[in-house]
C-alpha cells in the first residue's frame, strides 16, 4: 500500500513560520493554494515536495477538487490545513467530501465556528446567555431592528466576519443607512452590550481542556476604527474573575468533542456573562506570540499539527515563563502627521514596527489587521505589564 500523504494548505500566510514540510516526510506532497490576496512564500523557504498553486480569484470547492485530481492518484492519505477565517468552512467541506477521519473539524463544526448566527443559536440551546440578534435582509429597516432587539443601539456586522471589518455601532437610522451592507442575509444586528469584553484561549484534546487562559480586552475590537488601541491583559489566578471565567469556559467547551484550538469572546455585564462569539482557530493580533512567550505554548503550531497529523496529541505545557501583552495601534484620519509620540514602556519590547512617518497622510484603519504600529512587550513583573496596558489605553501615538 502506498504510504504517501497529500497535505492541502489553504491560503496560509507566513510559510517560513509554519514550515509544513518539517513535520512531514519528504515522500509526502504538500499543495499550498493561494487566492488573489495570498502572500506567496519565498522559494528559499519551501522544500522540494511543496507545490504552490496561485489562483487570481477566490478559492472554491470545485476548483480545489479539480486540482486535487492531478495529485491524489499515488496518495493514500489526505489532510486539509486551514486556520484562516475566510476559508475555514471550505476546509470543512473538503474534509467532509474526502471523508477524512481525524484531520481537523468537519463541515458542521466549521460552520459553527464561522457563522455567528449558527453559533449563537447553538450556544443558547446549550443554556448560555447570548445577545439578542437578527439577520438583516435588503428590506430590513432600522425600526425593524430596533423593535426586534428592544433597543435603539446595536452592532451591525457580517455573519461570517472577523477582525471588526465592516462592523458598525449604530445609534440611529441615519447611521444604519450609512452602513456598508452589500449582501442580503449576510449581515446581522446584535444588541449593544455596554460591558467589558474578555476572551479565553484554549486547547482541547479529545473534548477535554488541557490549556486555557482568560484575558481582558482593552476595548471591544469595533472601537479600533474609532482610534482605540487593542490589547489583552491576562487574568491571573488572583483575579476575582479568573475562576468565574474559567468555569464558564469549561462548561461551554464541554459541548465540543475532538481536538481544537479555541478563541472565545464574551462580555461581562454586571454579574452576567454573555457569549459573544467563538472561533476554532489560533487567536489573532499578538496573542500567538503572547502565549508562546508567556507560557511556552504555540497555538499556531498546535492548530497546524492537529489538522496535519493523524492521532496528534496537542501539547499541554503551560508553565509561566513571563508576563506579556501586545498593542495594535490603529491609523487615525489625518491629512498630515505632524508628531509621532513613541510610548515609553516599563516592560521590555520583544518586537515592534511603525508604518507611519511624519508628513504622511493617514486614513482610518478598516479592521484590526491594519496596524499603523504594533508592539509586543514582556516582563518578569506582572505590574509592568499591567501599567503598560493601562498607559496605552489613553496614549495617542499619531497627531
Amino acid at each position: 500500500m502506498n504510504s504517501k500523504k497529500l497535505i492541502v494548505v489553504l491560503n496560509q500566510d507566513r510559510y517560513r513560520y509554519y514550515a509544513y514540510h518539517q513535520v512531514t516526510s519528504l515522500n509526502d506532497k504538500i499543495l499550498c493554494f493561494y487566492d488573489q490576496t495570498g502572500r506567496l512564500p519565498d522559494n528559499s523557504d519551501i522544500a522540494s515536495n511543496v507545490t504552490i498553486i496561485k489562483k487570481d480569484s477566490e478559492l472554491t470547492f470545485e476548483y480545489i477538487i479539480d486540482e486535487l485530481e492531478k495529485y491524489v492518484s499515488d496518495c493514500s492519505e489526505i489532510a486539509v490545513v486551514c486556520t484562516e477565517e475566510k476559508y475555514f468552512v471550505l476546509a470543512g467541506q473538503l474534509r467532509e467530501h474526502l471523508n477524512l477521519c481525524t484531520y481537523g473539524p468537519g463541515l458542521e463544526t466549521s460552520v459553527f465556528f464561522r457563522d455567528k448566527v449558527v453559533m449563537k443559536q447553538k450556544v443558547e440551546n446549550w443554556g448560555f446567555a447570548v445577545p439578542k440578534h437578527a439577520v438583516i435582509s435588503h428590506s430590513t429597516s432600522y425600526q425593524d431592528l430596533s423593535r426586534l432587539l428592544d433597543t435603539d443601539t446595536f452592532i451591525v456586522k457580517p455573519i461570517d466576519g472577523h477582525g471588526a471589518r465592516k462592523t458598525y455601532l449604530v445609534h440611529n437610522e441615519a447611521e444604519f443607512i450609512e452602513c456598508d451592507i452589500d449582501c442580503s442575509g449576510m449581515f446581522e444586528a446584535e444588541k449593544y452590550i455596554d460591558g467589558t469584553l474578555y476572551h479565553i484561549d484554549s486547547i482541547i484534546e479529545g473534548g477535554k481542556i488541557i490549556y486555557s487562559k482568560p484575558f481582558e480586552y482593552s476595548f471591544p475590537c469595533y472601537e479600533y476604527k474609532n482610534g482605540k488601541v487593542i490589547s489583552s491583559l491576562e487574568l491571573t489566578e488572583a483575579s476575582p474573575l479568573y475562576n468565574k471565567l474559567t468555569q464558564y469556559n469549561e462548561a461551554l467547551l464541554s459541548h465540543l468533542s475532538g481536538n481544537h484550538v479555541i478563541h472565545l469572546e464574551l462580555f461581562i455585564d454586571g454579574e452576567d456573562i454573555i457569549f459573544l462569539e467563538i472561533a476554532g482557530r489560533p487567536p489573532g493580533g499578538g496573542l500567538v506570540p503572547l502565549h508562546r512567550i508567556a507560557h511556552g505554548v504555540d497555538f499556531a503550531q498546535e492548530a497546524m499539527k492537529i489538522q496535519m497529523l493523524n492521532g496528534y496529541k496537542p501539547r499541554s505545557v503551560g508553565k509561566r515563563e513571563k508576563y506579556c501583552t501586545f498593542f495594535m495601534v490603529p491609523s487615525p484620519k489625518l491629512t498630515c502627521v505632524t508628531k509621532i509620540d513613541t510610548p515609553t514602556f516599563q516592560s521590555d519590547v520583544e518586537f515592534f514596527y511603525n508604518n507611519v512617518n511624519v508628513g504622511d497622510e493617514l486614513n482610518v484603519s478598516e479592521s484590526v489587521s491594519q496596524n499603523a504600529a504594533f508592539y509586543l512587550v514582556s516582563s518578569k513583573e506582572k505590574s509592568h505589564i499591567e501599567a503598560d496596558f493601562q498607559m496605552f489605553k489613553n496614549h495617542i501615538m499619531f497627531t
